[in-house]
């Protein structure tokens, strides 16, 4: 279980606080979707529990710019390559049927 509320802050300094909002999180699902290395230098292995159709991996750098794309990807693993991606921190986005199915962060070194 998880509890939320919102902070406003106004412009002449007032604050205010939302309601508490609580969720719960029921995960049943045992999808797992993991990288190694990670920090890695030139190449990333992914892997999956279940066996991937047609998904997509979409990394994203910072600003939420997509820097890399792959498409079409079956199976269980995957090797992503660092090509053209420079040092630093980036997101990650799988998606399959349309839907995402797991987020991660990823960290390249040189």
């Amino acid at each position: 279980m998880s509890y939320y509320r919102l902070k406003q802050t106004d412009y002449d300094g007032g604050i205010s606080y939302s309601n508490i909002k609580s969720v719960e999180f029921n995960n049943t699902n045992d999808f797992t979707f993991e990288m190694y290395p990670n920090p890695f230098s030139s190449e990333t292995v992914f892997h999956s529990s279940e066996n991937l159709e047609v998904a997509s991996l979409i990394v994203y750098n910072s600003f939420g710019r997509v820097v890399k794309e792959m498409k079409n990807i079956t199976g269980q693993s995957f090797v992503l390559q660092r090509e053209g991606l420079s040092s630093g921190l980036y997101y990650t986005k799988l998606l399959q049927d349309g839907k995402i199915v797991s987020t991660d962060k990823l960290v390249i070194t040189d």
